[in-house]
């Protein structure tokens, strides 16, 4: 299974990404990419994300085996992907409570 970026099936940046058809046809009826990582470092609004995805899983549909594409959406801090979604900050120390000299 291959592993594409989200920025290799749309154009444009940050919030005003579009998915590209013929990459997007090219990604997964071609060269059947089974799952995408969102790598975009700006926040979509749901109704975006879920025209993303969607168009993805569209295409999905159309291969020779109709396997749905796995999406992840990179959160390693924080829900920052998301337009609207309440960001925490990590908390990180070293070392860890209790473990002191």
């Amino acid at each position: 299974m291959t592993q594409l970026e989200i920025g290799m099936v749309t154009d444009g940046l940050d919030t005003a990404i579009e998915i590209n058809p013929e990459k997007l046809h090219k990604a997964i009826g071609e060269y059947v990419a089974g799952s995408i990582l969102n790598t975009n470092h700006e926040g979509l609004s749901p109704e975006k994300w879920h025209e993303i995805i969607g168009a993805i899983q569209a295409e999905a549909k159309k291969s020779r085996l109709h396997v749905p594409v796995l999406y992840g959406i990179d959160s390693i801090h924080g829900a920052t992907t998301l337009s609207a979604a309440p960001c925490f900050r990590s908390r990180w120390e070293w070392p860890p409570p209790g473990i002191r000299n």
